[in-house]
């Protein structure tokens, strides 16, 4: 099970990486079945979402293709929340059917954003979409998700920006976002995994992540892997759903 995990969660960051996300999503999926309690599941999926995107925020930075003062204020509204939500202690219950949601919930992002037209208009930046910016914070620290796979999709609706600069504030918003719910987190985590169960995560998840960052979203069929995504999201969330009321 230990090198299953590892393989698959190399394959994740490796497909994620390529489009600017960190896979927080599938790994949380993936993890449900370890029967870990949550703070181990958020605390490695927040851990591995952030090493992932990490290696994106840089390769975005050297492309100059960051729009600084756009994801200023998409990070001053998301960051207070998630360190907030990284805090919540909660029942694994309660955890669990949030999560089942959250995962759902990004399904069905995806199957908006798999479904959207190429974002080749005028770049409007509509306000109101800053509003929904807090909750994806909320989500991003309390579940493990980093909220890119909700921003993303988001942004190209609104037409906030072009393709690669919604990708790369995506990544920057997954990174900062991790980075803010494992300072959080970090004081509550008492208990640790077993090293032998998880050792091997976060070599694999940096290697697929460099890799995925060389490859052309080109090179990849986005389409097809989103798709795919779609039905592992459903299937994990139903699973949960199941467990847990």
């Amino acid at each position: 099970m230990i090198y299953i995990n590892t393989i698959i969660f190399f394959l994740i960051a490796l497909i994620y990486s390529a489009a600017g996300f960190g896979g927080g999503s599938l790994y949380l999926a993936v993890l449900s079945e370890s029967g870990w309690p949550p703070e181990k599941l958020v605390f490695i999926a927040l851990s591995c979402n952030f090493l992932v995107t990490l290696i994106g925020t840089i390769r975005f930075y050297l492309n100059k293709v960051i729009p600084y003062k756009r994801l200023g204020a998409v990070l001053l509204l998301s960051v207070p929340f998630s360190y907030w939500s990284s805090t919540w202690k909660v029942t694994d219950q309660y955890f669990f059917i949030t999560l089942a949601s959250a995962l759902m919930l990004a399904a069905i992002a995806m199957i908006v954003q798999a479904s959207m037209k190429k974002n080749d208009e005028e770049i409007k930046n509509p306000i109101w979409i800053y509003a929904f910016v807090p909750f994806m914070g909320l989500l991003a620290g309390m579940t493990g998700i980093g909220g890119g796979i909700y921003l993303s999709p988001l942004l190209n609706l609104s037409k906030w920006g072009k393709p690669r600069e919604i990708a790369a504030v995506a990544c920057v918003f997954i990174l900062i976002n991790s980075l803010a719910g494992l300072i959080a987190r970090w004081t509550h985590f008492s208990e640790s995994p077993n090293s032998a169960e998880i050792t091997f995560l976060p070599f694999a998840v940096v290697i697929g992540g460099y890799i995925g960052s060389k490859l052309s979203a080109k090179i990849l069929s986005q389409q097809w892997i989103r798709w795919i995504t779609i039905v592992i999201l459903i299937f994990a969330s139903i699973r949960i759903f199941i467990r847990f009321l």
